[in-house]
């Protein structure tokens, strides 16, 4: 199923459909393969959206909830524990947006303040 075509464009295409022209010139006159067009009425059918939604293995909650407990794991220790791949962390953690960005400023901070406690 392809994600580069707008929702505008979907619904011009099944309303098309819907008035009574085939699937085949649907796809001659807006230029588009059937089998996409056969993938957009199954779509609509059976969630009765257009959208496609993409579903993560990876829960919002549980992941917010590790990285604070755990704040300096890597991410393939992050990828061991949700049994996924580093990559695909590193994109739940940039789509939550769940900074993981250590500033050097704050680090001096932190050393100074470790420093006056010594």
């Amino acid at each position: 199923m392809s994600y580069g075509y707008s929702i505008d464009l979907r619904e011009r295409v099944l309303a098309y459909i819907q008035d009574g022209h085939s699937q085949k010139e649907a796809s001659e006159v807006f230029k588009i393969p059937r089998q996409t067009i056969y993938n957009w009425l199954r779509l609509k059918s059976e969630t009765g959206d257009l959208r496609m939604h993409r579903s993560s293995k990876i829960d919002e909650g549980k992941l917010k909830e590790v990285v604070s407990g755990h704040p300096d794991y890597y991410l393939w220790e992050l990828a061991v524990f949700f049994q996924a791949t580093p990559s695909g962390i590193y994109r739940a953690l940039k789509r939550h947006k769940i900074t993981r960005k250590k500033r050097l400023s704050s680090i001096k901070n932190a050393m100074k303040a470790s420093v006056k406690n010594f």
